[in-house]
């Protein structure tokens, strides 16, 4: 599931018609079906009922709507509240994200130095975790929110850490560990973890993976998710629980039955930090790290 793929099934919904939707999409109807139909396999639900060429949300496609634009709304919400301005200016840092929940514990620091240069606007763009190491290594974006391994590969990243971000367990109020204030791991040894697959995000796969393995459980994992949008609705329908960064649900409203609670254990967190390539001239980036308390 990707950003183009919510603002699909969005428009489709609010028009209940593919054909309508394709053209305000400026995409061929087919396509646009096509792109639904992958979506609800990836769910696992049917989001649409389709009768007599007619369009109609099902319950689960209703619940999904209101999730989707939340969605939408703080990824658009994230760039603009970073300072952001609509008229070309004379300069452009280039940002790149896995997911844009990342810059709201930067975004008093990234809103100052926008607000001090407004000559400067800001480019965010979201990638999967392979795209965007591959986006910096070549110097197609100028910095970019991520994790430390992510980047190990490349002598010519330098990272450096903003922040710590603690994992919390998200699973169904009627999970006995719901009635629990906080979670330890050996819990967790008899339940279903839902997962992003490692193809689409192997940094927290292999963290989760070493979480239970350093308490000398081996997880049970349902990994058929690419987004934690998809992991959370899989909980939703009591397929088990999900893992997740307090970052990526905090500004989120849950799923009817969801809840969260925070899990006990020292390895339990990532850190995000921001890197950049060294081989990279462009001139505003050293104000902009210098914003972040950070000196190359």
């Amino acid at each position: 599931m990707d950003s183009r793929q919510l603002e699909i099934f969005i428009t489709s919904a609010q028009y209940l018609n593919f054909t309508k939707a394709s053209k305000h999409l400026n995409m061929v109807p087919s396509n646009v079906s096509h792109s639904i139909s992958m979506l609800e396999r990836e769910l696992n639900t049917k989001l649409f009922t389709r009768k007599n060429n007619k369009l109609s949300l099902t319950e689960s496609g209703k619940n999904f709507l209101n999730d989707a634009i939340r969605i939408n709304t703080i990824m658009n919400n994230a760039i603009h509240n970073c300072g952001s301005e609509v008229n070309a200016p004379k300069d452009m840092l280039t940002m790149g994200v896995v997911f844009p929940e990342f810059m709201y514990n930067i975004s008093d620091q990234m809103r100052v130095y926008f607000e001090e240069n407004v000559n400067v606007d800001l480019h965010c763009l979201q990638f999967d975790s392979i795209k965007l190491v591959n986006m910096l290594s070549e110097c197609k974006i100028d910095v970019a929110l991520a994790r430390q391994e992510m980047f190990s590969a490349d002598p010519e990243v330098e990272w450096r850490s903003l922040y710590k971000d603690p994992f919390y367990l998200v699973t169904h109020r009627s999970n006995p560990l719901a009635n629990e204030k906080k979670i330890t791991v050996p819990m967790l040894k008899n339940e279903t973890i839902i997962m992003m697959n490692r193809q689409y995000n192997p940094g927290m796969y292999d963290m989760i993976q070493h979480l239970f393995l350093s308490n000398k459980i081996i997880p049970k994992v349902y990994d058929y998710c690419n987004s934690h949008l998809t992991s959370l609705l899989l909980a939703s329908f009591m397929k088990g629980s999900v893992i997740i960064p307090k970052q990526n649900i905090c500004h989120l409203k849950l799923y009817d039955g969801l809840v969260c609670r925070k899990i006990d254990n020292p390895c339990a967190y990532h850190e995000i930090g921001v890197a950049w390539n060294k081989k990279n001239m462009t001139p505003v980036l050293d104000g902009f790290l210098r914003a972040l308390n950070i000196e190359i």
